[in-house]
């Protein structure tokens, strides 16, 4: 330091006239002068020797992961020095400190020297700085101004720039150590802010400007995730919830003395109202639609409009830009798609997810929760004829993306029983008035109308035409709401006699087994046809076999000797008599082959010599008398050869 070394010149200078003096007295004694000049070269070099030898006495050597801290003994005050360390060198701890491995000349008699272990922050802590020394607070201000003093290693240029007491701004990250005096800063080591995956953090501002009246939510400035405390203020950050959320995931530096960070692992300590399902990133699997009911913005339409669609918010997890580009309250024409993770400020935006995948919704008795789309439907009563039935039905249908936000702002935006105290909705309260109250009433007012129409036996009878008039009442009711009915079932009707039951079970099994015994006579008359077709595939592959043996013989013997043989071979089939008593007169033959029989025979034959269908010869039967008889058999001429 300035002070040490014009001490050590003053010595130095004080040593050489002490020298110089002593010289001389001895001259005057009359010792001679070289043995003078030895004396006094001696003495010289002992005082250097001694010199050196205190001058590294005082040397100081700072340790490693230390520093130290250094305080002026003896010396006048500065009239500068007005804090409790001093600035320029009075007496007193100095601001300035000495890092890890400094080396500095101090004399003990003029200044004392302090090592203090350095201020270590672990890697998932922050360190949240208080000053002990500057200047006071204003009224009203809870922190001390920012000043650029590397992360308050700078005590000199902390009070030189005006730095205040109490608590300050910016923190200490983690994974360092720090050169920071003791005398002017406290350090308080405490976790850094983790959002667990899968979740978000909602931040509170401790301080800041006031909030205006009726603005629930602080003025959103960029300030990296609130890890820029002096940015936040700086650029006019106020009081209350803020806008942006934490993503999960991640760990931030954020200063717990100015924002209080909402997270699962405190949400039921905060007395925020918020659960830790609040936290929860909203996630919307395929098959499903998120509907978003916006708090906060410009007045909701009247009636039953949606709010517009606004450019720029990234699905609302933007909420700044929304209320900027002039975003309305309320349902919201812009839905969330399925299959995503949506990041939204539960303060902002509740979202109600609705199925857009099938749906099939059954009237019939249930032993489950009461959570299920169609837990208040019950088989349906109906009275015929003083009888009474209970239907068990289905009803298939499809909720398309833009037909979610008006069932919400019908049956669930306006149903606050459903929702917590900031609006957040995640049963299924929508869907499931719409399915009471819009196709439970189609269904009663179908048949309430019917037990007006039908007698009992037709109605147990007409199921089909029952089913088809019902699913087109539904059609067309959902059709209104752009909901789209896939399908409608009468899955059973019972009556409450058991009587009926049976007699009913009884003409439907009568009634079922008609179109088997239908089915059964058409496999019948199938086999019936295929039998035919095999006889005449049959009778085709003989007189194949016929033909070709025919044809072999008359190459071999000729036509006309196979005529012969085969005419002789058909009256010895024809059952002629084998003995004749007329006493060998032939002619008594006609009498038992008539002349039908005879022509018969002989085209036969022929038939079966033929080259070709349709070639040869052939016989034409005699026509018959008046009386019945038959005339004589002739040739035709064109039968001759």
């Amino acid at each position: 330091m300035k002070s040490s070394n014009g001490l050590g010149l003053i010595f130095g200078l004080g040593g050489l006239v002490l020298l110089t003096a002593i010289s001389i007295f001895l001259g005057w004694l009359g010792m001679p002068g070289w043995l003078i000049l030895l004396l006094v070269v001696g003495a010289l070099v002992g005082l250097l020797v001694l010199a050196w030898r205190q001058y590294h006495r005082w040397m100081v050597h700072v340790p490693v992961d230390h520093i130290c801290v250094v305080h002026r003994v003896i010396g006048r005050r500065h009239t500068g020095d007005v804090y409790g360390v001093s600035l320029y060198g009075s007496p007193g701890p100095q601001a300035t400190v000495l890092g890890p491995n400094a080396v500095a000349w101090l004399p003990p008699l003029i200044y004392s020297v302090e090592f203090i272990p350095q201020v270590h922050i672990p890697i998932d802590s922050i360190g949240v700085v208080s000053a002990k020394v500057g200047g006071l607070l204003p009224s009203g201000r809870v922190f001390g101004r920012h000043v650029e003093c590397d992360y308050f290693q700078k005590g000199h240029s902390f009070l030189a720039g005006g730095g205040e007491q109490g608590p300050q701004l910016a923190v200490l990250r983690g994974g360092s150590r720090y050169s920071i005096n003791p005398y002017m800063f406290d350090v308080a080591v405490v976790p850094v802010t983790y959002i667990r995956p899968g979740t978000i953090g909602v931040v509170v501002a401790r301080a800041g400007q006031n909030l205006p009246h009726g603005q629930p939510f602080g003025r959103h400035v960029e300030c990296d995730y609130f890890q820029d405390a002096p940015a936040f203020l700086g650029n006019g950050g106020q009081q209350g919830p803020q806008l942006a959320v934490l993503q999960g995931g991640n760990r931030y530096n954020i200063n717990p003395e100015l924002f209080d960070v909402i997270t699962q692992d405190n949400v039921e300590e905060s007395r925020s109202g918020l659960t830790k399902d609040d936290l929860k990133l909203i996630s919307l699997l395929d098959g499903n639609t998120g509907v978003v009911v916006v708090r906060e913005g410009a007045p909701s339409p009247e009636g039953d409009d949606l709010a517009p669609r606004i450019p720029g918010h990234n699905r609302f997890q933007l909420p700044w830009v929304f209320l900027m580009n002039g975003g309305q309250q309320g349902t919201q024409t812009e839905t969330l798609p399925g299959g995503a993770d949506y990041a939204i400020n539960p303060w902002f935006a509740r979202v109600v997810r609705i199925p857009t995948r099938e749906l099939i919704l059954e009237w019939a008795d249930k032993d489950g929760p009461d959570d299920r789309y169609d837990s208040a439907l019950q088989p349906i009563p109906v009275t015929i004829e003083g009888h009474t039935l209970r239907v068990h039905l289905t009803q298939s249908l499809r909720i398309p993306a833009e037909a979610a936000p008006r069932l919400v702002r019908q049956f669930g935006e306006q149903e606050t029983a459903d929702a917590d105290q900031f609006g957040f909705v995640a049963r299924p309260a929508p869907v499931k008035r719409f399915v009471e109250r819009i196709l439970g009433s189609v269904v009663l007012g179908y048949f309430s109308a019917v037990a007006a129409q039908y007698r009992i036996t037709t109605f147990v009878d007409s199921q089909q035409r029952v089913q088809a008039d019902l699913h087109d009442s539904i059609r067309r009711k959902l059709e209104e709401w752009q909901v789209i009915a896939t399908n409608t079932t009468l899955v059973q009707i019972a009556f409450e006699d058991s009587k009926f039951n049976e007699m009913r079970q009884t003409r439907v099994a009568v009634r079922e087994e008609y179109p088997l015994l239908e089915q059964q006579e058409r496999n019948d008359e199938v086999r019936h046809r295929r039998s035919l077709r095999d006889l005449e595939v049959e009778r085709v592959r003989r007189e194949v076999e016929v033909g070709t043996e025919v044809q072999v013989m008359i190459r071999l013997l000729g036509r006309e000797q196979v005529v012969k043989e085969r005419f002789i071979g058909l009256l010895t089939k024809m059952g002629v008599p084998s003995v004749i008593a007329t006493g060998g007169d032939a002619s008594s033959i006609a009498q038992y082959i008539t002349p039908t029989a005879l022509v018969d025979a002989i085209n036969r034959a022929m038939s079966e010599t033929r080259d070709e269908p349709g070639s040869g010869t052939s016989i034409a039967p005699p026509p018959a008398h008046p009386d019945g008889t038959q005339a004589e058999v002739t040739a035709r001429p064109d039968d001759r050869r």
